[in-house]
């Protein structure tokens, strides 16, 4: 690290000196700023040297683009960086590297949805093989406009373009699941994803419901002792797997009712989360279920859609 600093001070040194004597050289004041850019040592600087490079070279989209990405990341000026994001993009719409950066941008910080949209669509029509472009539209598809319908079509290119990616295999199979009730084409994928990595336990939960809802118990059964084993520390995981083990398998595991409540009396819960229909349909399936009075109770509970105050003594008195 020694090495490293003195090697960056002397290269630092060199800059000065030649800015000095050359002030207007482009070639060195670019180098010079991304220097300084890159290894953040004079955020001051370097925002004048950015100044002095677009001053001599003012429609160069690539400087324009640098400058914003600095001022967006290193001093957080939002405004000037959106003002110099679109004026590189008006200079050099097709430049990928610059309009990745203006589309993360607006993504992020920008107020305009629909613009954000149309730079998505030129980004994805420049290159139309990357799938991180199509992964990223995605979500920004479901975040802000939610267009599930839309965001399928883009997450199916992106595991096209990329099958065996874990990150694209586990949130696109957790979005058929969730968003589309698309069960059948969800149990492939998460299939598919424990083929690559069969020690995911959140996975193994996920696809377990799946075949508890269809009424292969047996499948989810082995897929919930798996994720068990793997001994998980995630609180909501673990009420996951507690609740389907609790509505199907009550005999099995008669400590989950009381493993539940005590995560849920430390403030846990697994928001966002579907558990009412596993309740509905553990009940339809077994009308004399041991804790019938509570189930649906106990899954909006640990969703957050109840309080925990509706597991009162009464209902708890009640329970086997």
């Amino acid at each position: 690290m020694q090495h490293d600093k003195k090697y960056f001070d002397q290269a630092e040194k060199f800059y000065t000196k030649a800015h000095e004597l050359e002030p207007k050289n482009v070639l060195w004041l670019d180098n010079y700023v991304s220097f300084m850019h890159s290894e953040q040592r004079d955020l001051h600087l370097t925002k004048q040297l950015y100044e002095e490079l677009i001053g001599i070279n003012p429609n160069n989209s690539r400087y324009l683009y640098n400058f914003a990405f600095f001022l967006q990341y290193q001093t957080n000026d939002l405004i000037q960086a959106e003002a110099l994001y679109n004026r590189a993009y008006q200079l050099e719409p097709t430049d990928i590297n610059g309009l990745e950066k203006y589309v993360f941008f607006m993504q992020d910080h920008g107020q305009n949805i629909q613009k954000t949209v149309e730079l998505y669509q030129e980004l994805i029509q420049l290159n139309t093989d990357n799938s991180l472009y199509h992964y990223n539209y995605v979500l920004f598809l479901m975040k802000f406009k939610k267009d599930f319908r839309r965001a399928e079509l883009f997450f199916n290119k992106a595991i096209e373009i990329d099958p065996n990616n874990l990150e694209y295999l586990g949130n696109f199979s957790t979005f058929l699941h969730t968003h589309l009730t698309n069960y059948s084409k969800a149990k492939k994928l998460y299939e598919h994803y424990l083929a690559l990595k069969a020690d995911d336990a959140n996975i193994l939960d996920n696809l377990a419901q799946i075949y508890l809802l269809e009424g292969n118990e047996n499948k989810a059964s082995t897929l919930l002792d798996q994720a068990f084993a793997l001994k998980p520390d995630q609180p909501a995981l673990q009420m996951e797997l507690r609740f389907y083990s609790l509505a199907y398998f009550p005999d099995n595991h008669p400590q989950a009712f009381s493993e539940l409540k005590q995560l849920l009396d430390t403030g846990e819960r697994d928001l966002g989360w579907n558990l009412l229909i596993s309740a509905d349909d553990a009940l339809q399936k077994n009308p004399t279920h041991p804790y019938a009075v509570i189930l649906s109770h106990l899954a909006k509970i640990i969703t957050g859609e109840q309080d925990l105050s509706s597991l009162n003594r009464e209902v708890s008195a009640k329970l086997p």
